[in-house]
């Protein structure tokens, strides 16, 4: 059926004009029939440029989103200011390694650029600096750190302005120092308020010349030396610990074949010191020649903290109290396989342990280490336990007694039956239980 397009009319196919309006009809519906056929073709034309310039907006924004906006983990691309429009073959790289001087002209501005998981390799040569990593998760290293002759000529000097190297920021075991001297540091200041036997006590210290590690930090510490390095007494009950190394408040850093020689500490630990709560491990290091004014010339351990001390080689360290190891305060720890050779002090010249129990003495070479008065090679006193096992106590001398070990009135000594250590000419004797009073307490730490 068919209409007449002017007035609506029907019409027939044959019909060439409209009965009703006398108009037309033939032309007129071809011209219809086009009109209808085109229809459809425009509206898919429309359609077509609909999807068009959807699909332009979301490719803008999609490069929007990368030039400005992402900044990805695995180095590939780096923000930039939005009003900086720049091309894909443009984006900056974020550099895996950075080169100091080449790259940067000191170690603390290679750090300060450094992204997590970047390497900073620094050529030989005298930085004086003090460094801080920030909590960057990078490592830091000479160009060759288990070569002698390159660690010895990569050096950071502190010029005596502070702790040479700095981990205060919860830096994690990726965190690694490789292969420098560090020396010329006196240390960082701090106070900590601590809980100890229900008790609630600040301690205001001067911490770590060489390194200090603090704040659940957990750094590697790895084939460095660490020496002539310094903490002394600021003023009145404000001492210096730890000239060479420091490890503070819940951290747990690995140190490993480094030498930590001839550093100085006005008050505790000239080598190393751990404290509240750290747990680190102390793996085949040489630590040697290094003094302190009281407590500890090698290593000094105490409130509640657990390390590993593995393999090293411990000698000729001196203080008041406690020449080689110092460990107290209820701490716990495992001293294995280690030499201490030739140490010297009052009391426990080769290792004392006061005040705490759980500590395993295991298989160490205890040898010509020199007590004025008791315990050349161990003294165990205020109520400690301890369990000695496998160790060879060897020249140790005692002016008074107790040359080999000395224990106080109740103070533990844990042997196996029979006693598996062994002992030769030590002077001038071997294994003394003091039964009276002991002596006076020594200094809170």
């Amino acid at each position: 059926m068919s209409y007449c397009i002017y007035c609506g009319s029907q019409v027939t196919e044959e019909d060439r004009f409209c009965a009703n309006c006398g108009s037309q009809q033939h032309i007129n519906r071809l011209q219809q029939e086009d009109q209808v056929q085109k229809q459809p073709d425009q509206k898919r034309h429309y359609s077509l440029q609909l999807l068009i310039f959807l699909l332009a907006l979301i490719g803008i924004g999609i490069a929007t989103y990368f030039l400005y906006f992402y900044d990805s983990p695995d180095g590939h691309y780096a923000s930039v200011d939005a009003d900086e429009a720049i091309s894909e073959s443009e984006v900056i790289p974020i550099e895996s390694t950075l080169n100091v001087p080449d790259d940067f002209l000191t170690i603390q501005e290679a750090l300060d650029n450094a992204h997590s998981g970047a390497t900073i390799v620094v050529r030989t040569g005298t930085y004086y600096e003090n460094i801080d990593f920030k909590g960057k998760e990078v490592i830091l290293k000479s160009t060759d750190p288990t070569n002698p002759e390159v660690v010895k000529n990569t050096v950071i000097d502190g010029n005596n302005n502070g702790s040479v190297v700095s981990f205060l920021n919860g830096e994690g075991n990726v965190t690694r120092l490789d292969g420098f001297t560090i020396r010329g540091g006196s240390g960082t200041e701090l106070s900590f308020i601590v809980s100890y036997l229900g008790e609630r006590q600040t301690y205001n210290r001067v911490y770590g010349g060489g390194v200090i590690i603090s704040g659940n930090s957990s750094p590697q510490i790895t084939n460095n030396v660490i020496e002539n390095n310094l903490v002394r007494t600021a003023r009145r009950g404000v001492f210096g610990v730890g000239a060479g190394i420091a490890v503070l408040d819940h951290s747990n850093p690995l140190i490993e074949n480094n030498t930590i020689k001839s550093n100085y500490a006005e008050g505790y630990a000239g080598g190393i010191a751990v404290w509240y709560h750290s747990s680190p491990q102390l793996i085949n290091n040489t630590i040697e020649l290094n003094s302190a004014e009281d407590i500890a010339g090698g290593v000094f351990v105490a409130m509640e903290c657990s390390p590993t001390i593995k393999g090293n080689y411990i000698s000729n360290n001196s203080s008041h109290s406690s020449g080689g190891i110092y460990i107290a305060h209820r701490s716990s720890g495992f001293i294995s396989d280690n030499t201490i050779y030739a140490n010297s002090s009052n009391i426990g010249a080769g290792i004392l342990v006061w005040s705490t129990g759980d500590v395993d003495i295991a298989d160490n070479h205890i040898e010509l280490n020199e007590a004025e008065h008791y315990g050349g090679g161990l003294f165990v006193g205020n109520e400690s336990s301890v369990a000695v096992t496998g160790n060879t106590f060897k020249d140790n001398r005692a002016n008074d007694n107790g040359a080999a070990i000395w224990v106080a009135k109740g103070s533990h000594l844990n042997l196996m039956s029979p006693d598996s250590n062994s002992y030769s000419n030590n002077t001038p004797d071997n294994i003394v239980y003091y039964t009276t009073s002991g002596p006076s307490r020594l200094p809170w730490p």
